[in-house]
């Protein structure tokens, strides 16, 4: 399917109905709508959940996308949305998933969180080989991971842990203080290594995470953001694993708080893109970085009941300042160009890898 196709697809979805019309830009101060640059290859039984981007040599842009249901990560070209490849078989062995929900790229490694396995696989890119399992012992029911590179070039990665009772309702306050898990992990001595290194959570106060799914980490300003959908809003910690006592989006989330993306630039400046997920529509909310007041939102022409969302600043293809990618209804994953959602919102995304 040619880049043109997808082109297409996105003016289709505007002229069925998706959007009202031009007077949408009008409500600017309220939500813009911004249409979709492009959607990748459409399979409704995949069941996708959460996407993730790798540029890799020789011109290689792909993107990521865990597939719940058929227990396999997709793999796209992130220019064209053609599907490139298929990871994995459904299983508890190497390069098998049991519902793979959270995916990451550090470098060039692969993350995904397996719920059902309660476990992260690990993979290198571009082979797809198997480099390690991480969790298998200690994770319950895992589902978000974020992280970042340390100046030794090992990772700190935080994988969230929606445990449950046994009758599947959310524990009492006094046991959620495990929420979200902390690793060390990287190549050491010849191989790959973790280490556990606890649990984050509090058991009480505003800083209780009942229901987590996405986190997201910024390591400049030393905070992490856990999305609690229970609560409609993202609880801030700092990267030790105490909370701030302060929340981003209460107020702001009228649905459900999914997934999570920083545009940073050095000095510190940037935008907190969430999407605020509803069953027919998906609202995507901005926040400064710095003060985590919202700006603006904005939402797809077409794009609806979004899980995972992730985002590049590195321009490639037609994307020449990046572009922000967002599930679409479980099947296929739609393509923003951030220059576009630049214009639309009139804000700046010019901060470049």
């Amino acid at each position: 399917m040619t880049r043109n196709i997808f082109l297409l697809t996105a003016a289709i979805l505007i002229s069925i109905g998706f959007v009202s019309g031009c007077g949408e830009k009008e409500k600017k101060k309220t939500t813009v709508v911004v249409p979709e640059t492009c959607f990748t290859d459409r399979d409704e039984t995949m069941d996708i959940d959460s996407p993730a981007i790798w540029h890799g040599p020789g011109g290689r842009h792909w993107l990521f996308a865990t597939a719940k249901s058929a227990d396999v990560v997709l793999v796209y070209d992130a220019v064209t949305g053609e599907t490139i490849d298929t990871i994995g078989v459904s299983g508890t062995g190497e390069i098998q998933f049991d519902r793979p929900n959270g995916i990451a790229v550090f470098d060039s490694l692969l993350f995904v969180v397996e719920r059902d396995n309660k476990r992260v696989q690990v993979l290198a890119l571009p082979s797809f080989e198997f480099v390690s399992f991480i969790g298998d012992t200690i994770l319950r029911r895992p589902y978000g991971i974020a992280g970042f590179k340390n100046p030794d070039k090992s990772y700190t990665i935080y994988i969230t842990d929606n445990y449950e009772t046994e009758d599947g309702q959310i524990p009492p306050d006094s046991l959620l203080d495990e929420r979200v898990k902390k690793w060390s992990c990287g190549y050491r001595d010849g191989g790959f290594t973790s280490f556990y290194i606890g649990d984050i959570g509090e058991a009480y106060g505003i800083g209780v995470l009942h229901k987590v799914e996405s986190v997201a980490v910024d390591k400049v300003l030393k905070r992490l953001l856990i999305a609690d959908e229970q609560d409609l809003s993202y609880k801030i910690y700092d990267l030790a694993g105490s909370a701030s006592g302060n929340v981003m989006g209460g107020g702001a989330i009228k649905y459900e708080p999914e997934g999570i993306v920083l545009y940073e630039c050095p000095d510190t400046t940037g935008y907190w893109i969430c999407s605020d997920q509803a069953s027919d529509h998906t609202i995507f909310r901005i926040f400064d970085r710095r003060s985590l007041e919202l700006i603006v939102s904005f939402r797809g022409a077409g794009t609806m009941n979004t899980d995972g969302i992730c985002i590049t600043q590195k321009p490639f293809g037609q994307f020449e300042q990046g572009a922000f990618f967002a599930v679409h209804d479980d099947g296929n994953v739609a393509a923003f160009d951030l220059g576009i959602i630049a214009d639309s919102t009139g804000l700046k995304f010019d901060c470049v890898d």
